[in-house]
């Protein structure tokens, strides 16, 4: 059985003739869109070419703070830092994994 169907063939057997003018319809609302779509562009280069120079200057300079130190003899973890630990790890991993415990490393 072929099935490719021809579109032509199908409208000879109902007795609908067709032709190109049944396509100006879709080629006219095509163009339409076309054409919309490059006026919003045009719109959006205008809007951006008016307002390049108004807001350079209201950006104001941060400096950005210092690294956190982490010192080498912390001790014990706290409570928010398992919690931290285990939410990743449940987030990275998945639910079906859990923490069983944490262990600082010997370096």
């Amino acid at each position: 059985m072929n099935m490719i169907l021809n579109v032509s063939s199908l409208a000879n057997v109902e007795g609908v003739k067709t032709g190109v003018g049944d396509a100006l319809p879709h080629l006219l609302g095509f163009v339409l869109v076309l054409i919309t779509l490059m006026a919003l562009w045009g719109l959006c280069e205008l809007t951006g070419k008016l307002l390049k120079g108004k807001y350079e200057n209201l950006a104001i300079p941060v400096e950005s703070p210092p690294p956190a130190s982490i010192s080498a003899d912390r001790g014990k973890l706290t409570n928010e830092e398992v919690a931290v630990v285990a939410a990743a790890v449940t987030a990275v991993l998945g639910e079906h994994h859990r923490v069983i415990s944490i262990q600082e490393s010997k370096k």
